[in-house]
């Protein structure tokens, strides 16, 4: 590995980035330190013909570009393949607290898949449980809504794979723009998707008319059914408790 001073524009971006955008606040914080100090660490590059392809430092780059500046410091791996690339890249980003859970997911997919890391071994690297690194990797299965919803960080990613049970669009897409309105909390999300299972069931397994979208109320009002009385009220209205099986029994007797 050598340093070198490259010119900016003689640098590509990762061909897979882990990350899938960047914020601006941090963004412009990051360049305003540069213009300020300069660059704390050169990025890592490696050739690709008459260019070189970044692996690790994107932000750095991006920041260098941003700024109009003509060349930056990186170190030039001559060796590294692509399954050293993509390791280095997933070492770099995973350390950071700002990826977003998408972003998280889709790094450990590709590392999983192309440094053929096992998910018991991608844990211990992790210091995380197996569960949670399966939990990460199968958020990719969500609906693309849920997915964009999620890595925007508008919802909670216990309020989407809640949201994901909701398998007819238009009511998911409404209960979403609730749930992004009013940060509606997961045990009022997860009554909500009760309610719409039970709907189903009673409509036959029918889809269910769609809810109106172009006119929404001033806050999220969805009517659920009380246990004891059976009438409908607003969930904003309705009381969580910690009932066992039993006493629910009893309760609804």
């Amino acid at each position: 590995m050598r340093l070198a001073e490259l010119a900016v524009d003689q640098i590509d971006p990762p061909k897979n980035a882990h990350r899938l955008d960047f914020e601006e606040q941090p963004m412009r914080e990051l360049e305003a330190d540069i213009s300020t100090n300069g660059l704390h660490s050169p990025i890592e590059v490696r050739p690709r013909g008459e260019r070189y392809e970044i692996i690790s430092g994107h932000r750095r780059w991006e920041a260098h570009r941003r700024l109009r500046r003509l060349t930056i410091a990186a170190f030039v791996n001559d060796k590294a393949d692509d399954t050293e690339t993509e390791r280095a890249r997933f070492a770099e980003n995973m350390l950071r607290t700002d990826l977003t859970p998408m972003e998280e997911a889709r790094a450990l997919e590709r590392a999983m898949r192309e440094c053929g890391i096992t998910l018991h071994n991608m844990a211990r690297m992790l210091h995380r449980s197996s569960a949670w690194v399966e939990g990460r990797v199968q958020l990719l299965t969500l609906y693309p809504d849920l997915q964009d919803a999620l890595h925007a960080r508008a919802i909670a990613t216990g309020a989407a794979l809640e949201l994901t049970k909701v398998d007819d669009e238009a009511h998911r897409l409404y209960l979403l723009e609730y749930a992004r309105r009013d940060g509606a909390s997961i045990p009022v999300i997860r009554a909500w998707v009760a309610d719409y299972a039970t709907q189903r069931a009673a409509a036959g397994g029918a889809a269910l008319p769609a809810p109106d979208l172009t006119k929404p109320p001033a806050s999220a009002i969805v009517l659920l059914e009380c246990i004891v009385c059976t009438t409908q009220h607003p969930h904003t209205e309705l009381h969580l408790a910690r009932v066992c099986a039993n006493c629910l029994k009893e309760i609804q007797r």
